[in-house]
């Protein structure tokens, strides 16, 4: 008991934390791009508003789960990254041609209610029969055909252009080579970034001890692929992604505990908070910090205004509307769970969505019961930064979730000290 309690206080200094982030991240940001299509939007609200909204968005820190398991990683990288911010900004982009004070708290209390449902749910997978002789050749064949495939079919390269010009390279591989990519290549591009890499890098990582050449290997692979990705198409995610699974593999192996993601999106806010007001870097705070914790929420507000609660229709072009209406740009304005489901029907939408977002987090637990947390949490982060920021379905197979679940599902399966205790 006094453990959990210990850890409840950490989680909530942590969202504590995060809250005075984003209460500075976000007026700084009005400010700085007060000329810019979409942010030109925001207003600051009077100071007794905004922290009305800031403790409805802490409040969830007090119910969420914390059980050692992956779902909790993944409901808070969820929360942190898209939940709070939808609650929190909604005084700054909001309207009273719709009901944002209500809807602020259906989010907290939909995403609370439906998060400690799904950590208390549990199904049992079958443990498959196979070698870790097996697993190492069906691991290396996938990796290496990613691999092989994004080498053949784009034109990679170690020319690394600058994060801030990165608008202009993915313009240009939008005209050049995005529009006349098959499905296909779409998809194993996309799935190489965001479900290959970390799984190769973290897979290396936990390797190192007992088979080193495998781990140089898939350490190698894996970094390779975050920089052709990179190179082809200019994904900033795709890169801090690879580097944010290594920390959290280190956070989460030196603390011993799921927290260490909590631990460690707060620190990220907290560094980019310091860096900003001490005016040693007022990118990581307008920039770093916007773009993960300020983004998602903030077009939560605009899908709301755009299409509202009573949208009865399936806006498949929704993040192209709001590109183009609200940011005066073509291009795909998209969100995460909550704008999402509003697209995809208002609150019919909603609810769809927050039965296959509950549907991720029962399946993950189930499929890596065996897998240490240190190499689970890392490995599936990218899977919460995707729930955090695009369609909900669209993360299974467009970014490669299925690959990652399947390969924790067999390294669960191959475990020799768990098999040991099977009986």
């Amino acid at each position: 008991m006094k453990q959990m309690s210990g850890a409840r206080a950490t989680s909530i200094l942590a969202t504590l934390c995060l809250a005075l982030a984003f209460a500075v991240g976000q007026e700084r940001s009005c400010d700085a791009f007060i000329n810019v299509p979409g942010y030109d939007r925001c207003t600051i609200p009077p100071q007794s508003e905004s922290l009305f909204f800031l403790v409805m968005a802490v409040l969830p820190s007090f119910f969420l789960p914390l059980r050692e398991q992956v779902s909790t990683a993944l409901i808070w990288i969820v929360y942190y990254l898209h939940v709070f911010g939808t609650i929190a900004s909604a005084p700054y982009f909001s309207s009273n041609l719709y009901p944002y004070v209500s809807f602020a708290a259906l989010v907290a209390v939909s995403f609370t209610g439906l998060s400690m449902l799904a950590s208390r749910a549990n199904i049992s997978m079958p443990i498959l029969p196979i070698s870790r002789e097996t697993f190492n050749k069906v691991y290396i064949g996938t990796i290496t055909l990613f691999f092989l495939y994004i080498s053949v079919r784009f034109p990679v390269s170690f020319n690394l252009v600058s994060i801030y010009d990165v608008y202009e390279v993915r313009k240009l591989f939008v005209e050049s080579i995005g529009r006349s990519t098959s499905k296909i290549d779409t998809y194993m591009f996309l799935i190489s970034g965001y479900a290959i890499s970390p799984v190769s890098i973290i897979i290396g990582l936990h390797m190192f001890r007992k088979q080193k050449y495998l781990s140089a290997f898939s350490i190698i692979i894996g970094t390779i692929i975050s920089i052709f990705v990179y190179s082809i198409a200019a994904y900033k995610s795709v890169i801090f992604i690879a580097i944010f699974v290594v920390l959290i593999y280190f956070v989460i192996r030196e603390v011993n505990t799921v927290r260490g993601v909590i631990l460690f999106l707060a620190a990220a806010a907290l560094v980019c908070l310091l860096l900003g007001v001490t005016g040693l870097s007022e990118t990581a705070l307008i920039h770093w910090f916007r773009r993960a914790f300020l983004v998602p929420g903030m077009n939560v507000q605009y899908y709301l205004q755009e299409f509202g609660l009573d949208n009865a229709s399936n806006m498949r072009d929704a993040p192209a509307i709001i590109s183009r209406y609200v940011f005066g740009a073509d291009g795909s304005a998209n969100t995460g769970l909550f704008g999402n489901g509003i697209a995809r029907g208002g609150l019919p939408g909603i609810a769809l969505v927050l039965a296959v977002y509950f549907f991720i987090l029962v399946l993950i637990d189930s499929v890596t019961r065996n897998v240490p947390l240190r190499v689970s949490v890392p490995i599936l982060f990218p899977v919460g930064y995707i729930v955090a920021n695009s369609a909900t379905t669209s993360v299974f197979l467009t970014y490669g979730a299925v690959v990652s679940i399947s390969v924790l599902y067999l390294l669960s399966s191959v475990r020799p000290e768990r098999r040991a205790t099977t009986p």
